[in-house]
Order: structure tokens, then sequence, then C-alpha cells
């Protein structure tokens, strides 16, 4: 029973990462990328 609670458990949480992971990666992709190039930008120069 405890092995069973255990793999819904973890099932929901993967979806729920998955739902997360597609709903950010259409909206946070590009300002998370340009973030991430001007940050390295500022370090390098």
């Amino acid at each position: 029973m405890e092995k069973v609670k255990e793999k819904l458990k973890n099932k929901k949480a993967n979806h729920e990462s998955n739902h997360l992971h597609r709903k950010t990666k259409t909206t946070i992709t590009i300002p998370t990328l340009d973030r991430t190039t001007s940050f390295l930008r500022s370090k390098r120069g």
C-alpha cells in the first residue's frame, strides 16, 4: 500500500513539474536567454 501511495505521489509531482515546465518553456525562454547572455557578458566584460 505504501509503495502505491509513493508511486502516485511521484506521478503527480512528475505531472505537475512537466506541466510547469511546458508552461514556462514557452513564456520564459527568451527573457531568460537574454538575461543569461547579458549576465555572462557583464561577467566577461
